[in-house]
């Protein structure tokens, strides 16, 4: 009996401190989640106030629309950029020009955004990419599309 109460003792000691491990990577994983987390939304941050100085004195719907619009450039700039990465170290066919384009047009309202040219970087952005894709259809060879994986 005296064996079986020890073993059990043993056993208990042996899970409490695994659990003391186990509660301490926790710990560690939160840690780290919580730098993480501070550090993409620092960066985020200081890119979404750099092209948004000239904002305040905009009406509340345009300060609105204008957040709406850089968040969604800074993605699909991200977006491209690891698309085009991607195609680099892999095996895929990539239309690198239109990428490139895109890019290079996402950039192009970023700075009209910064300067405070709303309206034109929201018409600019739409025409843009509007005639970009209807030339990268007739341009654009069969060989980069997606129907060659």
């Amino acid at each position: 009996m005296k064996h079986l109460l020890r073993g059990l003792v043993r056993t208990f000691i042996a899970l409490h401190k695994q659990m003391a491990n186990i509660q301490e990577f926790n710990l560690f994983l939160s840690r780290k989640k919580r730098v993480i987390i501070d550090l993409v939304t620092n960066i985020s941050k200081r890119l979404f106030n750099y092209f948004l100085v000239n904002i305040n004195t905009e009406p509340f719907i345009i300060q609105l629309k204008a957040k709406a619009f850089v968040i969604l450039n800074i993605m699909g700039f991200f977006v491209n950029l690891l698309y085009i990465l991607i195609g680099i170290f892999s095996k895929i066919s990539l239309d690198y020009f239109t990428h490139i384009t895109i890019s290079l047009i996402i950039l192009t309202n970023l700075i009209l955004v910064y300067r405070g040219m709303y309206k034109v970087a929201g018409n600019f952005f739409t025409i843009s990419l509007i005639l970009l894709f209807a030339l990268s259809t007739n341009i654009g060879s069969i060989e980069n599309s997606f129907d060659k994986f």
